[in-house]
């Protein structure tokens, strides 16, 4: 599978947060598709590190409806609103 933008090979001219954003559209629709009458788990390991604020806010309105694990090395990046309903558990 290859994919571009502005016609241009994302493996080669992409930026990482570009990949990622890749990356996340082809996890969303893989959720989409498994999706038969009972939620798959949502595995996201250090996503929210890779993108803006907007970006961030956005990712939260895709992944609320779903039972997700996300992995951080920085509390800071995950949005407030979805720290208030998680439960967190800190590895030292």
């Amino acid at each position: 599978m290859q994919f571009k933008l502005d016609s241009l090979e994302t493996e080669k001219y992409a930026s990482r947060g570009e990949l990622r954003s890749i990356i996340l559209a082809l996890k969303m629709a893989e959720l989409k598709y498994l999706e038969d009458g009972v939620k798959p788990i949502l595995l996201l390991d250090d996503i929210f590190s890779e993108f803006d604020a907007d970006h961030r806010a956005h990712l939260y309105q895709l992944i609320k409806n779903y039972q997700t694990i996300i992995t951080t090395t920085d509390r800071d990046h995950i949005p407030a609103k979805l720290l208030t309903k998680s439960k967190v558990v800190e590895m030292k």
